[in-house]
């Protein structure tokens, strides 16, 4: 079990553990929120980038996301 849950309390993707804690929450809180606005719309939340390659530094990476949604 991933250690590091989200909001919604579905374990985030075990790509994103490297990332620091404070990212990961604000990642988490970010797809809690589109759940809560989108519901059923929201077909995916998707990190890439840096932080999806493991590359992420913090203080000068972003971090950068994709939203899908459902015709």
């Amino acid at each position: 079990m991933n250690p590091h849950p989200s909001s919604s309390g579905e374990p985030l993707p075990a790509a994103l553990a490297g990332l620091p804690p404070n990212v990961r929450a604000h990642l988490a809180e970010l797809r809690a929120e589109l759940t809560r606005q989108l519901g059923d719309a929201l077909a995916a939340l998707i990190v890439h980038g840096s932080a999806a390659r493991g590359e992420y530094h913090a203080g000068s990476s972003d971090v950068d996301v994709i939203v899908v949604l459902k015709d």
